[in-house]
């Protein structure tokens, strides 16, 4: 059974930052990061849309470019101790799981007509580790598996995951990248969980108790 820190180990670091990934890899568990792009092409950590939640700058993320939030404090909103955290950039990411062999699941989401390019090219330099690639939105996750990124993609869905699928463009079919779901905890019973698998797909289970994940896992649904 995969444990996947959310956003890092962000109970013990600022979210979205290379110390929560490095605290979740200490930990023996994947870390999940948020993946936004910048009015200049660059892909940062964010969960938000705008900068004002966790760092010291405000402002929509879409509109920033990178020489705006370079030294941007990413860490203070959290503690003291993590004053001047920055925020990283997806190569930063990268250069982090080539060196300690992470496992990171990627969120990424809705940005310019950029957005899949700029991805695949940071790709590029992943050597170590084992990156997931997810999004919640289906025009995202058919860009991602069009452009053959060789990585494998995991679709954030709701409840209604079957009918979302047909959305995804051809992620389920002869060729596609698409290998595992992330589903709701709260939604998911162990009859959803074997028709997930039964498609061949892995499953995830979002804000799982323990208990839970272990009796799902039990029985071989969990991924």
């Amino acid at each position: 059974m995969r444990e996947i820190a959310w956003r890092g180990l962000c109970q013990k670091a600022p979210e979205n930052t290379i110390a929560a990934f490095d605290k979740a890899v200490t930990a023996g568990k994947w870390f999940h990061f948020d993946l936004r792009m910048l009015a200049d092409g660059t892909l940062v950590c964010l969960a938000d849309t705008t900068l004002d939640r966790t760092t010291n700058l405000a402002g929509p993320v879409g509109e920033a470019t990178y020489a705006d939030i370079r030294r941007a404090d990413a860490g203070a909103w959290f503690s003291p101790k993590f004053r001047f955290e920055r925020i990283p950039e997806l190569a930063d990411v990268i250069s982090f799981m080539n060196k300690c062999s992470g496992k990171g699941l990627c969120q990424v989401h809705e940005g310019g007509s950029g957005l899949i390019s700029a991805l695949a090219v940071g790709l590029e330099q992943l050597e170590g580790g084992r990156l997931l690639l997810t999004s919640d939105s289906p025009a995202v996750l058919a860009g991602l598996d069009s452009a053959r990124l060789s990585v494998p993609l995991v679709y954030w869905a709701g409840s209604d995951w079957r009918g979302q699928l047909s959305a995804c463009g051809g992620v389920l079919s002869e060729g596609g990248a698409l290998s595992g779901i992330i589903l709701d905890a709260d939604q998911v019973d162990e009859q959803e969980a074997a028709a997930v698998r039964e498609r061949g797909l892995d499953l995830y289970l979002f804000g799982a108790t323990r208990e839970k994940a272990e009796r799902v896992a039990a029985k071989g649904l969990l991924s």
